[in-house]
């Protein structure tokens, strides 16, 4: 879970950090005080990602941002799936 003061603005960031890493977002949820995203994203990018995560907000937990899955198969299987938790 990052903390952060606008979750609109913090998830447009978080949008552009994914692509520049050559991500995308596949899904976004809206809820009250809250917005939950996954991306697919390279599993080397993975620390880098968090590195860039930090300059939005405070990060609530030690390694909050990720929950890495199963890779998918129609895809290298150096890609994983991420979950990213923005509340105020």
């Amino acid at each position: 879970t990052i903390i952060t003061k606008d979750i609109d603005i913090a998830a447009k960031n978080v949008d552009v950090i994914i692509t520049q890493l050559k991500g995308k977002i596949i899904k976004a949820e809206s809820l009250e005080n809250k917005k939950i995203l996954i991306a697919e994203i390279g599993s080397k990018k993975l620390q880098e990602l968090i590195e860039k995560l930090r300059i939005i907000g405070r990060i609530k937990e030690k390694e909050p941002v990720l929950e890495t899955g199963e890779c998918r198969k129609e895809l290298d299987c150096d890609i994983v799936r991420v979950t990213i938790i923005l509340s105020l």
